[in-house]
């Protein structure tokens, strides 16, 4: 018997999937999704005014959320809320979510607009949903 086994690289990142630009007016929202392998703290980040993350992903008792403050990853008690999350100088709000692909290799996160009238095109949802980068992932060593 041969075995084969491929070697994997530990790495996560984030983005949106990919849109039908014809139909893009029509979504109330888009499916933003994480990804990766290896275990760590896995930071994305949204523009809060021009999208609102799902409450259901907040609220499952299967996600782990962390804030960031003067060096240190500190666990939520209770599911965050978007409103308490504070912005950066570009508006964007970011939250820490711990990952382990051994428990779970891909998360779906969807985002709902908050404004039907506002300009939705793939180049502003990048701004408003912007990729989560394997620089984001801080690996758990231990």
């Amino acid at each position: 018997m041969v075995r084969y086994s491929k070697p994997s690289t530990a790495g996560w990142s984030g983005e949106v999937e990919d849109i039908v630009l014809e139909k893009q007016n029509d979504y109330d929202g888009f499916n933003y999704y994480l990804e990766g392998n290896g275990k760590g703290m896995l930071t994305f980040r949204w523009d809060s005014s021009s999208v609102t993350i799902n409450k259901d992903f907040l609220n499952n008792a299967n996600n782990e959320f962390y804030s960031f403050s003067g060096g240190t990853y500190i666990k939520y008690s209770v599911p965050p809320v978007e409103a308490d999350l504070l912005p950066d100088s570009n508006n964007m709000v970011s939250l820490t979510i711990k990952v382990d692909s051994a428990k779970q290799n891909r998360y779906e996160i969807q985002f709902f607009k908050t404004d039907s009238s506002g300009d939705y095109s793939k180049e502003k949802l990048k701004e408003y949903l912007p990729d989560t980068s394997p620089s984001d992932w801080i690996p758990d060593t231990n």
